[in-house]
C-alpha cells in the first residue's frame, strides 16, 4: 500500500488526490485568466501552502493518536503496551512522526512517507522495514493486528482546507482583480 497523497493544479482548480479518492475545487475567480503570471504566482504559494497543512494534519494525527476520518485509533493490545511500556498508539520511537514527507514533484506537491530504514526491528524480523512500510502496515492492518488509518484526508477536511486557502489569498486575488482592470481601462 502506498501512502501518497498529492497537491496539484489544473487551471483554475486545486486538486488533493488522497489515496486514490480525488477532490478539486475552483480557486481563481472565472473574471481572471488562469493565464495570468500573478494568478499562477499565487497558485503556486496556494499549493504549497495547502501541502504544509495536510502534512501538520497528519503529523497531528499521529502525536493524538487519532484517524485521518476521525476519532481515536484502536487501543493496543496488552502484550504491545507491556513491552513499550505505555498505551500511546502510533508512537514508539518518534520515527513515524519524522517520517512525514513534503517534496515537489514537477509542479505538483507530495506527502508520503520517508523510505529509510526503520531503526528498530523486532524478534523474527528478517529485515528491517522502511518507514513507508511499517506505516502501510499500521494504515492496513492484518490478521494480528487492527488496522490504525492515520494517513489521508477526507472530502470535508480538502474542503475545510480549501476554504481556509480561499480565505487567506482572497484578498490577493482581489487586488490582481482590479489591478487588471486598471490596466484594461
Amino acid at each position: 500500500m502506498s501512502l501518497e497523497i498529492k497537491i496539484s493544479s489544473t487551471g483554475k482548480y486545486l486538486n488533493v488526490n488522497s489515496l486514490g479518492k480525488n477532490t478539486n475545487r475552483q480557486m481563481i475567480p472565472k473574471n481572471l485568466p488562469e493565464t495570468n503570471r500573478k494568478v499562477q504566482n499565487v497558485l503556486v504559494r496556494m499549493k504549497k501552502d495547502l501541502a504544509e497543512m495536510i502534512k501538520a494534519d497528519i503529523e497531528n494525527n499521529i502525536k493524538r493518536g487519532v484517524k485521518y476520518t476521525g476519532g481515536k485509533v484502536a487501543d493496543l493490545k496488552k502484550s504491545t503496551y507491556e513491552r513499550k511500556g505505555f498505551r500511546r498508539p502510533l508512537f514508539e520511537t518518534g520515527q513515524l512522526l519524522k517520517g512525514v514527507k513534503m517534496k515537489k514533484s514537477g509542479k505538483n506537491y507530495i506527502i508520503s512517507m520517508s523510505d529509510t530504514k526503520y531503526r528498530k526491528r523486532y524478534k523474527g524480523q528478517k529485515s528491517t522495514p522502511t518507514i513507508a512500510e511499517v506505516a502501510g502496515y499500521l494504515q492496513a492492518g492484518n490478521s494480528n493486528m487492527r488496522a490504525r488509518p492515520f494517513f489521508g484526508m477526507t472530502k470535508s477536511k480538502s474542503e475545510l482546507f480549501f476554504n481556509k486557502m480561499s480565505n487567506k489569498y482572497g484578498r490577493v486575488l482581489a487586488n490582481i482583480i482590479t489591478r487588471e482592470f486598471k490596466n484594461a481601462a
